[in-house]
Parts: structure tokens; C-alpha cells; sequence
């Protein structure tokens, strides 16, 4: 970085400064003129060091201008001038692309303007210069992808690795942290108080790219994405959902995501700190859950890394089970939980067999969870009766919601657990014809 440039594009600065008012609603004859530039300083700090939807959504529907033709072409000349070997007339493609989405055609050089006037706006225009240079220098984009979790709560930060955490949000909303999205009137501090999110590190380099040096074919191979790995992996958010769900025995599931950028990034090309939300309908249903603690997190790890090592038919395979075992957990309706657990255990318990369906899943089941005789009996009619309910909810559409289907489920869902996690502790799916004749227990 060059001092020399820094010290001319500060005092650029300087001269500009008189001539910056802000604005509403759009350039040219749509815009609104605002005179208060102190208030806008003082909701454009608030907005970058608290989450206060108000605060923040007026600082981001408001934007700094440069009243003075002269001032605005001369501070645009320094920034074109540095930009040159990646504009194509004034459109720049940059990493925000890969991180949030955009056109092809890349973004309007104007913004950075504006982002480096509200930089000058807030720290001044000595530190605004620097900010400049510095990330002109950097290499890459870096971000956080912020996905919101339903079904686990956690008291302290939780480290994964170096770039993967699971974080809790507070029950107040003041203390709410900053990468949270704020949209529209849909989204609430209710909505994310009191609920855990799993954070990850992500970046893009290079920073900037030329548009005519890429199309839609060769978009991704001009960028490199580097994403956060687990078990020599890139990092599964589902498999992890699916692991934590497996060791708390609670139904842990996705319910919102975003990726959050650092407001104080003059090239990033959005005013918005967040991208577009994606939410399930989940993400507005809200009910206490239980405190993991940390070795139960470990455990989850653990599990997730055990069946990032399975054989890949293993793997596809035993997913089936565990997302219809997860999702007979979070089904209010009993005769789709039944359905589900139904497919969970064929899936377990009957690769490749047609005939007998009733008799083998029990079998199978019996002689891969039970040691003794009376034990596999035992398994062997509970399981053939979980078979037999499911049959009904399939045929007849219906289930008598009592006492004894209530705690056949319950009891259906420990079994299909226990199972998934012994084909993970064991590596693999074991030999079912041995297995049944007392032979080799597993792969």
C-alpha cells in the first residue's frame, strides 16, 4: 500500500467532503435530499455495531451523494484509475458474485463510492483513504455463511474447528449480534432470541475479476471458493444437523440462512451486510429446546466424522433413514410419523429383499440390535407391530391417536435410532445372511 496514495486520496477527501449530502429513494428526480448528515453518521454506527432493525434499515435506505459535478468526476477518476485492469466501462466483477449472487455484467463502480463516502462519513477521511488501499491490496473476499438451527440450544460458543462454530443467540433482544439479518416487517427479534446458529468461514478470491474475462460457463472457475472442511471434507451442514439430532435424540434442523458480509468492506458491492434470507416455514414456529453441552456437541462430532468414513453406498444409503427417522421426530401428524418410520427401517433392514417384508425387517432387526433370545423375541413382535401400523397409515390413512400407538412410536423411534447409530459405530452395514445364522455381525 502506498502512503503517497493514501495522503492524495485523503485530501481528494478533504476538498469533497463540503459537497456530500444525503439522499432517499433513488437518484435523479426520485431522490429525496436529506440536510441531517450527523444523523445519518449516528444511524450508520449504530447500524454496523448493533442489530437494531429501525436504526439499521434507515441507514441503509439512505445514501451518500456529492452535490458537485466537478468533485463527484474527480474522487470517480482516482477510483477508476486504481480499478482500471478490472473495469469493463464502469462495470466491475467482484467476489460478492460467487458469495451472494449478481449479473454477469458485474456492478456499477458507483457504489464503491458511495461506500467509500459513508467510510469517510463515519471514521473520516484519513482512515476511509486507508481502508481503501488496503482492501484494494487484498487478495480475497471473506465472508460468513450464518445458518439459523431449531431443536438445540447451547449456553457458550462451541469451536468445531478453526472456521466452524456453533454460536447462541441471547434471549434479549439488546444483545442480539450484528450478522443477523433485518428484512422486511417479517422478521422479529423473536425470531432468532434464545436460538443457536452454526457459523462458517468462507471465502473468495480473487478479490476483483474483469467482466469480459468471464461468462456464465466460466463464472466459477475464474473465482476460487474456499469453504470450511470437516474429516477431510467440505463441511456437510446437513450431515451435522443430522449427527447433532442422532446424539441429542431431538430433531436439530435448519430453519433459516444467509451469508453476512463486513460492512466496513468498501468493495463489497451491496449495501445490504446480508444476502437474500433463505427460511422454511419452521423459521416462525417456536418452541423451547433442550441445553446440549459440550461433550454432547463432541459426540456429534464424532458421529458426523464416523459417517463422513462410511463406504459411499453405505452412506447414500443409510441417509434415507436417518432424514425419515428425523423427520417422524418433528411430525405432528401421527400417521405420516409412522409412514416415515416404516421407510426408515425397510431402508435399515431391507436392501434388495421384496418378499417377506413384514418378517425380515423383525428378523434383521432383531439379530443386529439384540444378543440373547429373549431379547430378539421381544424386538421381533415390536418391531413386526411398528411394520403392522405403518401398513395402516399407508392403507387406511388414519391411526387411533391413543396411549399405546403414542408410546409404540416413541418406542419405534429409539429402535431406529439405536440402529442408525450401531451401522455408523460399525463402520458399515453388516452381512444380513450371516448375520441371521449366527455368523459375522459386520462388514
Amino acid at each position: 500500500m502506498s502512503s503517497t496514495k493514501v495522503r492524495e486520496l485523503q485530501i481528494l477527501l478533504d476538498d469533497v467532503m463540503p459537497y456530500v449530502e444525503v439522499v432517499m429513494g433513488g437518484v435523479g428526480e426520485f431522490a429525496q435530499t436529506v440536510d441531517n448528515i450527523s444523523t445519518y453518521r449516528r444511524d450508520l454506527f449504530y447500524s454496523r455495531h448493533s442489530w437494531h432493525g429501525g436504526v439499521r434499515f434507515h441507514s441503509m435506505i439512505y445514501r451518500p451523494g456529492i452535490r458537485d459535478t466537478g468533485m463527484q468526476k474527480r474522487l470517480m477518476s482516482v477510483i477508476r484509475n486504481d480499478l482500471a485492469p478490472y473495469l469493463d466501462g464502469d462495470n466491475l466483477q467482484t467476489a460478492t458474485i460467487i458469495a451472494e449472487g449478481g449479473i454477469i455484467e458485474g456492478f456499477d463502480v458507483k457504489s464503491i463510492l458511495q461506500n467509500l463516502l459513508d467510510s469517510a462519513i463515519l471514521y473520516g477521511t484519513g482512515a476511509a483513504a486507508r481502508q481503501f488501499y488496503e482492501q484494494l491490496d487484498g487478495k480475497r473476499l471473506d465472508y460468513l455463511r450464518v445458518t439459523l438451527l431449531t431443536g438445540l440450544r447451547i449456553e457458550g460458543t462451541i469451536e468445531i474447528n478453526d472456521r466452524i462454530r456453533l454460536v447462541p443467540l441471547s434471549d434479549n433482544s439488546a444483545d442480539l449480534p450484528i450478522f443477523l439479518p433485518k428484512g422486511g416487517s417479517d422478521l422479529a427479534p423473536r425470531h432468532f432470541m434464545g436460538r443457536t446458529v452454526l457459523i462458517r468461514d468462507h471465502s473468495v478470491s480473487p478479490k476483483f475479476v474483469n467482466p469480459k474475462q468471464i461468462s456464465p460457463s466460466s463464472l466459477f472457475s475464474a473465482f476460487k471458493h474456499t469453504e470450511p472442511r470437516l474429516e477431510d471434507a467440505t463441511f456437510s451442514v446437513d450431515d451435522f444437523c443430522e449427527a447433532l439430532s442422532l446424539v441429542t435424540n431431538k430433531p436439530v434442523q435448519m430453519v433459516a440462512e444467509w451469508s453476512y458480509f463486513n460492512q466496513d468492506e468498501i468493495f463489497r458491492m451491496h449495501n445490504w451486510p446480508n444476502s437474500s434470507m433463505w427460511y422454511s416455514s419452521e423459521f416462525f414456529q417456536f418452541s423451547k429446546s433442550p441445553v446440549a453441552d459440550e461433550e454432547a456437541i463432541e459426540n456429534a462430532v464424532g458421529l458426523y466424522r464416523a459417517r463422513q468414513r462410511l463406504r459411499p453406498n453405505d452412506a447414500d444409503q443409510l441417509r434415507v433413514s436417518v432424514r425419515r427417522w428425523i423427520k417422524s421426530m418433528a411430525q405432528n401428524d401421527l400417521v405420516d410419523a409412522f409412514i416415515d418410520l416404516g421407510i426408515a427401517m425397510e431402508s435399515l433392514y431391507l436392501q434388495n429383499v421384496r418378499d417377506e417384508l413384514r418378517f425380515r425387517l423383525a428378523l434383521h432387526a432383531a439379530w443386529h440390535l439384540e444378543r440373547d433370545t429373549a431379547s430378539r423375541q421381544e424386538l421381533m413382535d415390536k418391531v413386526r407391530k411398528v411394520y403392522d401400523r405403518r401398513s395402516t397409515a399407508v392403507h387406511a390413512g388414519k391411526l387411533d391417536g391413543n396411549d399405546a400407538t403414542l408410546r409404540m412410536k416413541d418406542e419405534a423411534q429409539q429402535i431406529c435410532r439405536r440402529s442408525i447409530l450401531k451401522v455408523i459405530e460399525e463402520g458399515g452395514y453388516p452381512d444380513w445372511d450371516q448375520l441371521v445364522v449366527g455368523g459375522i455381525k459386520t462388514c
